[in-house]
């Protein structure tokens, strides 16, 4: 029962992923989007490519949602990483 509940989080995550895609793409960028989860399953942060829209080639979805993280946080917490293309 615990894999059910663990694949259909993992659908969850990836739906919240292809939104942050579709957000990258209305703005003229290639459509990639990234989320960001903790050991709770918590989606803590969230990231869209914005290389065209914001003039940084650095601006990836994964870099974007992890520039949103506080990074003491970060290194002291456990996450998973869910990215789209």
């Amino acid at each position: 029962m615990i894999f059910l509940i663990m694949q259909l989080n993992t659908r969850e995550y990836l739906s919240k992923a292809l939104k942050q895609a579709e957000k990258a793409l209305s703005l003229g960028n290639y459509p990639f989007g990234a989320i960001l989860v903790d050991e709770n399953r918590r989606v803590v942060s969230s990231g869209s490519n914005e290389n065209f829209s914001l003039g940084d080639i650095s601006a990836h979805a994964e870099i974007q949602c992890l520039r949103k993280v506080n990074i003491k946080l970060l290194l002291k917490e456990n996450y998973e990483h869910f990215s789209v293309l």
